[in-house]
């Protein structure tokens, strides 16, 4: 080589050092600090808090896209402690609320001692440059629930979960979580629709010689083997959890991109129509831009999981994906306005899916209206140191412009929410909360569709593992909800709620029964009659308190539940009335 040609070399060597330097001091001198842009569990209840804090007037506009980061919630909880202006005053209880989750949130330690591992149940290590922390733990919940009269119903579910967490700088936080479930699952033991299947839709049993998976039908029996064997579930079986989360975040937020498998709930109500907060987790890519201080795009495109437990080795028939879009503007007059949609795809290489700015409701009908989409709208007002009024109205399918024929006509399917929250002033942090829901027949659901790509039908409803991804209820259903809730302290949560369900049985009552086009082309299905066609009438009352033990990482938690619960088989059959007494107990280690 001649030596002009070392010369060059050398000064490009010099130049992309030099370059390196400077980045590398950018990021220094950026991102100082640690604050971590992992998601806080929808379920946390410091979202209440923050809720309360946007109604008293606190803090600015919220998105209804949840969860939020930590580095997010912990900027709210400071704007709050700062704020001088408005139409309250914090009191020092309500600033004590704050400081302790603001300790949650900041106070993330930086040491390995054995009081500090004992304190947090994790060892926390921080690089010499001070850009990268890592954190290795474990957590453990333990949660019962049963019905007062009855010795044999019970549901026992025990979790132990393992974590790998880092945040790298301030704009880039990870976590990978795996977790050992023994869980013994019984629906008598909730309220009607409350029950749910944790982990990850599948058990081992392994009290006995079983040569498969076990899975549940209505959390009353197991299945064993090939082919299917009922027998009645009263040992726990092994099942798994899976976590996993993975967060960029940039120029102050305004751009948020992550990949995880977490809790989400994008609505403005308690359990929206689009993705409620009650959904089973999946993995999913989601991108948030903040495009101005009152307009914000939110994008979502992850896997959904069959029901390994009902459906045992069919679930070739369930092989499906998920797109979601969410426009939010946040105007000046204490007024949201969303426009959104959903799209259930069956998994292939679909470009106009994966696009984040492609419309899937016109592209779905551009590869010939395969898929199982719909769209809504929705708002909320809110009045400083009142209140708010909510609403959302979404559309499955609509054959009638006039509103009024949509609460007869059955190929007119649409979901509909509206709701009102005041500020209860003489409590910290507490509020009234009224909604009402209501699930049209076939809302939610979708015919089998041939694809070219399979060789059978594939089941494309609004479902991941065997749950609604929006409103937990089935279709043909309503219900009437009031919640009142309040942060006694920085350690106790208190929440009362009284709600009645109703469900009909006319037509399109269940994700088992699809709108079939011939049928309504020949007359089949009459105007509907939801008060005519009524089947179960379930009317509940409930008090939840949770209790965070000072000094002591171990929270926990007890509940009463009182249910009468109306069912017939047919509208003119009698009704038959059972009561309910359920009782809950839970301890949380760690969380």
């Amino acid at each position: 080589m001649s030596t002009r040609g070392a010369l060059l070399k050398y000064h490009k060597w010099q130049y992309g050092k030099t370059v390196c330097s400077i980045v590398f001091l950018l990021l220094i001198g950026i991102m100082p600090a640690f604050g971590s842009q992992l998601h806080v569990p929808v379920t946390h209840g410091v979202y209440h808090v923050i809720q309360q804090l946007e109604l008293k007037g606190a803090v600015g506009q919220l998105s209804g896209v949840k969860p939020y980061t930590e580095a997010y919630i912990e900027g709210i909880l400071r704007t709050a402690l700062s704020t001088q202006s408005g139409s309250y005053d914090l009191s020092q209880e309500e600033k004590r609320i704050i400081q302790g989750y603001l300790a949650e949130f900041s106070d993330k330690g930086n040491g390995n001692n054995t009081d500090e591992i004992l304190n947090r149940g994790s060892i926390v290590t921080e690089s010499q440059n001070g850009l990268l922390r890592t954190q290795v733990g474990a957590k453990a919940s333990s949660h019962i629930s049963l019905p007062v009269m009855s010795a044999v119903d019970y549901d026992l579910r025990n979790v132990l979960d393992f974590y790998l967490a880092a945040d790298i700088t301030d704009s880039v936080s990870l976590l990978m979580g795996a977790g050992l479930r023994l869980d013994k699952l019984d629906t008598q033991a909730y309220a009607p629709y409350r029950f749910s299947k944790p982990g990850e839709g599948f058990y081992f049993y392994f009290f006995g010689n079983v040569q498969n998976n076990i899975g549940y039908s209505d959390g009353e029996f197991i299945y064993v083997g090939e082919p299917a064997v009922q027998a009645p579930l009263t040992l726990p079986v092994l099942g798994f959890d899976m976590e996993s989360d993975l967060v960029l975040a940039l120029l102050d937020n305004a751009v948020q991109l992550s990949w995880g498998m977490f809790e989400r709930d994008w609505g403005f109500g308690t359990n929206g129509l689009l993705l409620s907060g009650t959904a089973r987790v999946f993995d999913a890519v989601e991108g948030r831009l903040q495009l101005a201080d009152w307009l914000q795009y939110s994008y979502l495109t992850g896997t959904l999981t069959p029901d390994v437990l009902a459906l045992g080795s069919d679930t070739d028939s369930f092989q499906n994906m998920v797109t979601m879009k969410r426009v939010e503007f946040l105007l000046p007059i204490s007024l949201k306005l969303s426009i959104y949609e959903s799209c259930v795809w069956v998994k292939r290489f679909e470009l106009g899916y994966l696009n984040p700015f492609m419309l899937s409701m016109l592209y779905q009908n551009l590869l010939g209206d395969y898929d199982n989409m719909y769209a809504g709208v929705e708002f909320e007002y809110m009045q400083s140191g009142i209140g708010r009024i909510y609403g959302s109205l979404a559309f499955d399918e609509l054959h009638h412009a006039n509103p009024l024929t949509w609460l007869k006509e059955a190929r007119d399917m649409f979901a509909l929410q509206t709701g009102v929250e005041l500020v209860l002033p003489w409590l910290p942090f507490a509020s009234a909360q009224f909604q009402y829901t209501l699930i049209s027949p076939f809302f939610y659901t979708h015919y089998p569709q041939d694809y070219p790509i399979y060789s059978s039908p594939i089941d494309t409803n609004y479902i991941n593992k065997g749950e609604n991804l929006g409103y937990y209820l089935p279709p043909n259903s309503d219900e009437l909800l009031l919640e009142i809730s309040t942060r006694l302290s920085p350690e106790t949560d208190v929440r009362m709620t009284i709600g009645w369900i109703r469900h009909s049985n006319q037509y399109g009552s269940s994700f088992d029964e699809y709108f079939e086009y011939a049928k309504y082309i020949s007359g089949q299905y009459p105007e509907k009659d939801f008060s005519g066609n009524l089947v179960q009438n379930t009317l509940s009352a409930a008090l939840y308190a949770a209790w965070d033990i000072p000094g002591m990482p171990i929270s926990i938690s007890g509940g009463y539940q009182w249910v009468m619960d109306s069912t017939r088989l047919e509208p003119e059959d009698p009704w038959v009335t059972q009561y309910q007494n359920i009782v809950s107990f839970g301890i949380n280690v760690y969380y």
